[in-house]
C-alpha cells in the first residue's frame, strides 16, 4: 500500500492475484502475467513490438492501469515519466507504461522486501487507519 494509488483494496487483489511473487524468476516475467508486456512479432530478420498482449491477467491489468492514472497525477517521480511518454505516444499508452512500471517496481519491493523508494509515510499512515477503522466497524455491524 506505499504505492501512490495503490490502496486496500487494489492491494488485496493484487496480492491474491499474484500470490507469491518468488514464483517468477524475474520482473519480466510478471509483466507478461499480468498482460503489460509489448506483443513482438518476428519473421527472419525483422522485429515488430506491437500493443500490449491481452492473454494476462485482466484483474491485475485493471487494477494497475487505475492505479495509474492516480499515479501519474500525484506521484513526482512518475509524473515525469508519465509525461515523456505522453508527448511522444499518447494518453493510453502513457498510462499503460505508467501501470507496467509501477508492477516492476511491486516486483523488486516485493522480492526484495524493501520499502518503495517513492513511498510516502505519512500517506500510508493515513490508509493504515483507515482501513483500521473499517475493519473494526464492519466487525461492530456483524
Amino acid at each position: 500500500m506505499g504505492f501512490t494509488g495503490v490502496d486496500y483494496y487494489s492491494a488485496m487483489l493484487l496480492a491474491s492475484e499474484i500470490g507469491d511473487v518468488t514464483r517468477f524468476p524475474s520482473a519480466k516475467k510478471l509483466v507478461r502475467y499480468a498482460g503489460l508486456a509489448p506483443g513482438t512479432r518476428q519473421s527472419a530478420d525483422k522485429t515488430v513490438h506491437g500493443h500490449i498482449v491481452k492473454e494476462g491477467n485482466k484483474r491485475i491489468r485493471w487494477i494497475l492501469v487505475e492505479a495509474a492514472q492516480h499515479a501519474s497525477r500525484h506521484d513526482p517521480r512518475l509524473r515525469g515519466f508519465y509525461l515523456r511518454i505522453l508527448k511522444r505516444r499518447g494518453y493510453q499508452r502513457a498510462i499503460v507504461a505508467v501501470a507496467r512500471k509501477m508492477l516492476v517496481s511491486m516486483y523488486h519491493v516485493l522480492s526484495k522486501n524493501k520499502a518503495y523508494y517513492g513511498e510516502k509515510s505519512e500517506l500510508l499512515e493515513r490508509k493504515l487507519k483507515r482501513l483500521e477503522w473499517k475493519a473494526t466497524h464492519s466487525l461492530q455491524a456483524i
